[in-house]
């Protein structure tokens, strides 16, 4: 028995998989402060503000409400942990979530920023729609709104939602800029 034990606690594999878990670590931390000095010229704001707004950024990229984003990180963690541990392997348990957490970010970052583009290129064809209704149709400004607000296109259906419901034409624009979390569209 303490054969065993002896020489699975001292087995290449397990002294391979330590370190590589130091390893990691080590690499997890360097990146924190190396992040943190290049931002260290940034106005005063909390750090964790900077994250969680670079998270929104990507959620509002892909269209997703941010509940939604928050929900499919969290599945994609415990997907990861549900994998590593049916796997039975130790590395597996400790990258799983990891994966699961940092990977699906990583997976859709690129189709966020492309959607973004598309999504601002729409934006800009619409306001040149809006244009042409007020000038062409003689339409006021709410109305205008409001029918563009019921077609936005696939692009725009979550940012322009607000218009569609009328009220406050101010503070669906507003709505509108806050859902974009786009400069071209607050602007």
């Amino acid at each position: 028995m303490t054969f065993i034990a002896t020489t699975t606690l001292e087995s290449p594999n397990v002294i391979f998989v330590g370190m590589l878990l130091i390893l990691a670590c080590g690499l997890a931390g360097a990146a924190c402060l190396w992040d943190y000095t290049i931002n260290a010229d940034a106005p005063e704001r909390p750090r964790s503000a900077v994250l969680l707004e670079r998270e929104k950024d990507i959620a509002a990229g892909l269209g997703w409400p941010w509940e939604r984003w928050v929900a499919a990180r969290a599945a994609a963690t415990v997907i990861g942990l549900v994998l590593g541990i049916l796997s039975h392997i130790i590395l597996m348990i400790a990258v799983g979530p990891a994966v699961g957490f940092l990977g699906f970010r990583f997976a859709l970052a690129g189709r966020a920023a492309s959607r973004r583009l598309k999504m601002e290129r729409a934006f800009i064809n619409q306001l040149r729609n809006l244009r042409d209704r007020m000038s062409v149709s003689n339409q006021s400004l709410d109305t205008a709104l409001q029918e563009v607000g019921r077609n936005p296109g696939d692009a725009l259906e979550y940012v322009l939602a607000p218009l569609a419901r009328g009220g406050s034409v101010v503070a669906n624009i507003v709505e509108c800029g806050v859902r974009s979390r786009s400069p071209v569209v607050e602007y």
